[in-house]
């Protein structure tokens, strides 16, 4: 399993690596490309999370360490499956 991480989301790496291989990332950086091979995709709000970022990758978890989710389109996730 790959897991991409926020590289500023606190502990992250080893609280992930039991789990499978953790990439970390920049929050407004994170492109498309890099997650072609992504199983799970762990964000902070400053990542924006739609159609333009998932589709087209085999990420089928996303989960974020904010209280809220403005910036996760949360209908695009459900018809995802």
């Amino acid at each position: 399993m790959l897991i991409f991480i926020d590289e500023n989301i606190p502990q992250g790496r080893e609280a992930f690596s039991a789990y499978g291989e953790v990439r970390t990332f920049h929050g407004r950086e994170l492109k498309q490309a890099d997650l072609k091979q992504a199983d799970a995709l762990l964000i902070r709000s400053i990542t924006k999370v739609n159609a333009g970022l998932l589709d087209g990758t085999p990420v089928r978890f996303v989960g974020t360490a904010t209280i809220g989710v403005d910036h996760v389109d949360q209908e695009h996730l459900r018809n995802a499956g």
